[in-house]
């Protein structure tokens, strides 16, 4: 397949935007976001034996998903701090696999190669909530 000159360089700044907002932890908000709230969607990068950490303010109209891409077999753990938030885990078809209020801690096997979410929403109530979230990825 021959690209010509100018798909090349639009395929190239394509690239160079994804990989820019993935080194600066950039987030993006969703497009289909209308009743003033805003969703977040947060790529995470991840190698096996790779954790990293994210912290920041979460407001009471928004919602912050980490998207995770492990391989069948690999398991995925997460450890939440903060007060105010409420965490979530979900599939690529957004099916929860685990919420609960008072969840702080979560380690699972992939059942598949693919996206999972890690959902942030602030306890009804709660104007602003401060966070500190760390996602890893480990072989099995």
């Amino acid at each position: 397949m021959r690209l010509g000159l100018f798909n090349l360089l639009a395929l190239s700044l394509v690239i160079s935007m994804i990989a820019s907002c993935q080194q600066q932890n950039t987030v993006l908000p969703s497009p289909s976001s209308t009743t003033g709230a805003l969703d977040i969607n947060q790529p995470v990068p991840l190698a096996v034996g790779q954790t990293q950490d994210f912290s920041g303010t979460l407001k009471s109209n928004e919602t912050i998903h980490f998207l995770l891409i492990p391989q069948s077999g690999q398991r995925m753990t997460v450890a939440l701090e903060g007060t105010g938030v409420q965490m979530a885990i979900l599939d690529q078809d957004s099916r929860v696999l685990e919420e609960k209020a008072d969840l702080k801690e979560w380690q699972g096997v992939a059942t598949y190669s693919g996206q999972y979410f890690v959902r942030l929403i602030p306890i009804q109530s709660v104007e602003r909530s401060e966070y500190k979230i760390s996602l890893g990825l480990k072989a099995n």
